[in-house]
């Protein structure tokens, strides 16, 4: 073949290249310097010599680099392409050229056609001379460029002159194909075969017909498909493999839209029959070619879209289930014998069964079964050992999961909260797999992670959803305090583990709701806001005890702690104002202020318990800041008596706190800073 060729052409080429490196060598060893690539053409050399006939031809990859850096760029433009774009370009001029003298009246309708057929067999002979002399490239595009006019030239006599029928027309198209299949195979050439495959599903369109017979169309196409798919296989020619499959798909679509839909079910059967034959040739195989894997799969994937498009709903329904059922059993007919095809037919049967679940079942039922069907079909993947089975059970999953997401639960009892369990039950069995299976501890947290969110959504649905009566100020808050509590469990969990995502994820949460919560005030003491505050002081309170406990980092702590402590005094302050709101405006500041001074006395003396510095002097300074407030705040506003009790309450109360400061000595040296 040709890449056969081109690596012997390399291997002389290196052979002359060692030559003159010796010369090279000896001059290196007298410290003379040249250029590194020299370098490299010596050791692929080597390399090459040193490896067996049978490795030299398969390419290895750990030559990849040295054999495109020594790619001939002359040889490929000149001597591969530059050929076949100005064959291209001749064939061009001719036919301008015939134009020209069919216009002008030179050309007699006779001639014309012995012309074509001249040109057909004087390049034919030239391509054959070019093969022999040693230029396979240039002779093959000649050959390929044969075919193409003859194609031609029987396409001019059969429509443009009427000089033979239909049936002659076909019969003579079919010998050209068939030539260029000898051809082909004589010269060794894949791109001649292409050529012929090409043209022998152009073909029926060159053939003029009154009245098509659509059955006749796709019988010549399949069966025209089949002898190049057996060709390919047989001598493992990959693009013709491809090209062959392809090209019936867009014939038959093409026919599709030409006709309009009409033979729908008879096209739609040659598309099913080209899918049984490669199901067949990949059966039978002793080794199947890697190139056969993806494309056995997606022509499943378009016999399957053929089928619904096609055939009746009911009908499509059967059809596509019972190809489901077939691959299963060829799975698992072929699991001990042949283990990668048996996991193409597992992946074939798990699309099929996916496509029969969408379009056959209920939407009751549709996306509890796609559930199950993935979870199954990623258990079958890890149990088989196959990346194909995992990828296409986690596609079904998480499609599955999509759907499954859309859905809101409106009643606690409902078709919405079974799927929703059903989800968490079959996506816990998945990450248990991964854990099983020894997965990197990343991937597991991540997926941990997600599956807490899961969780989190779906028993704020459920709340919401049992808590239906209430208005919906109400209902979002105790949605907002189920976010603060799991956040809580997540951090908790994250305490034990160091899942880092959790981490993340659990503080996003718990933001997330407090600030749900603060946006919406306190109107009345006895109140689901106040509940909802008085939450977030516990659940903060209980943070800041297990930041304390396993936070590394105190200036985290520190944060925290600051944070917690200005939430407590707005909190208070809030309540405060609630509790006095009946009274004059000099008796609410009066007793914000004494709640203040309240609040910095109970840090003096909780820093003294705890011994920590910082809490004592956030106290002492939040008394000055009290202090502050009465003077230029409260003062203006209220009577000379209020004015006497605020101010002998203040000197009393600070005096009090600065005879807490004296304490032992030994006690100062216990201090946390």
């Amino acid at each position: 073949m040709d890449y056969e060729r081109e690596i012997e052409d390399l291997k002389r080429r290196i052979e002359t290249l060692e030559s003159e490196v010796e010369v090279l060598k000896a001059g290196k060893k007298e410290g003379t310097v040249y250029p590194v690539h020299l370098e490299k053409v010596f050791d692929l050399g080597a390399r090459l010599k040193g490896k067996p006939e049978s490795v030299q031809e398969q390419q290895p990859p750990f030559f990849k680099e040295e054999l495109e850096a020594l790619t001939d760029w002359e040889h490929l433009i000149a001597k591969v392409w530059l050929p076949r774009i100005f064959l291209v370009v001749l064939l061009l001029g001719i036919i301008w050229g015939f134009k020209a003298s069919v216009d002008s009246g030179l050309l007699t309708e006779p001639l014309r056609i012995a012309l074509g057929f001249a040109a057909a067999i004087a390049l034919l002979v030239l391509g054959h001379r070019q093969i022999q002399n040693e230029r396979p490239v240039l002779g093959q595009v000649l050959v390929g460029g044969s075919i193409s006019v003859l194609m031609i030239t029987t396409f001019a006599m059969h429509v443009l002159y009427q000089y033979v029928s239909s049936s002659i027309a076909f019969s003579m198209n079919i010998v050209w194909i068939a030539a260029g299949i000898f051809l082909s195979h004589r010269y060794r050439s894949q791109a001649l075969a292409i050529l012929s495959s090409l043209a022998g599903c152009l073909m029926p369109f060159l053939v003029k017909s009154e009245n098509p017979n659509t059955l006749f169309f796709v019988s010549y196409e399949v069966l025209l498909y089949g002898g190049f798919l057996l060709y390919a296989i047989r001598f493992h020619q990959t693009i013709l493999y491809y090209v062959s499959t392809i090209l019936l798909q867009f014939t038959l679509l093409f026919y599709s839209f030409v006709t309009a839909g009409e033979f729908s079910n008879i096209v739609a059967s040659g598309a099913i029959t080209q899918h049984f034959l490669l199901g067949i040739s990949f059966w039978r195989n002793d080794i199947q070619n890697k190139f056969q894997y993806g494309t056995i799969f997606t022509s499943f994937a378009v016999t399957v879209g053929w089928t619904l498009g096609s055939f009746e709903k009911d009908t499509a329904e059967w059809m596509v289930g019972i190809l489901s059922i077939i691959y299963t059993g060829c799975g698992a007919w072929r699991y001990k014998a042949k283990r990668e095809a048996s996991v193409i037919f597992v992946s074939m049967a798990t699309f099929g069964y996916m496509t029969y679940i969408l379009y056959a079942l209920g939407e009751n039922y549709r996306t509890v079964s796609l559930l199950l069907e993935g979870a199954i079909a990623v258990y079958l993947g890890y149990a088989l050992r196959s990346k194909w089975q995992k990828i296409s059970g986690l596609a079904v999953y998480s499609l599955a999961g999509l759907m499954t997401l859309v859905h809101w639960i409106d009643f606690v009892f409902s078709i919405e909260t079974f799927t929703w369990t059903v989800l968490l039950m079959t996506s816990a069995g998945i990450i248990r797999l991964l854990q099983l299976h020894h997965s990197s501890r990343k991937v597991i947290s991540n997926a941990t992670a997600g599956w807490s969110v899961l969780l989190l959504f779906f028993l704020s649905q459920l709340l919401y959803a049992a808590v239906d009566g209430y208005d919906f100020i109400v209902r979002m808050l105790a949605v907002a305090m189920l976010w603060l509590g799991f956040a809580l469990c997540m951090m908790w969990a994250d305490s034990r583990r160091e899942n880092k995502t959790m981490h993340v994820v659990s503080w996003v949460v718990y933001g997330l709701a407090a600030c749900g919560i603060f946006g919406r005030g306190i109107d009345e003491v006895a109140s689901i806001e106040t509940m909802a505050w008085s939450f977030v002081a516990i659940t903060f309170g209980t943070v800041l005890y297990l930041s304390r406990k396993h936070q590394k980092n105190e200036k985290i702590f520190s944060v925290l702690a600051i944070a917690y402590g200005v939430y407590l005094l707005i909190f208070a302050t809030r309540i405060t104002g609630l509790l006095t709101e009946t009274y004059s405006q000099d008796t609410q500041s009066l007793s914000v202020s004494l709640v203040w001074m309240g609040y910095a006395i109970v840090l003096i003396i909780l820093g003294m318990k705890k011994e920590v510095k910082k809490m004592r002097l956030y106290g002492v300074l939040f008394i000055f800041v009290t202090l502050l407030k009465v003077v230029f705040y409260d003062l203006p506003n209220v009577s000379m008596l209020v004015r006497a009790v605020l101010f002998i309450g203040l000197g009393g109360i600070g005096i009090l706190v600065s005879r807490l400061f004296y304490r032992d000595v030994k006690h100062d040296k216990k201090e946390k800073l």
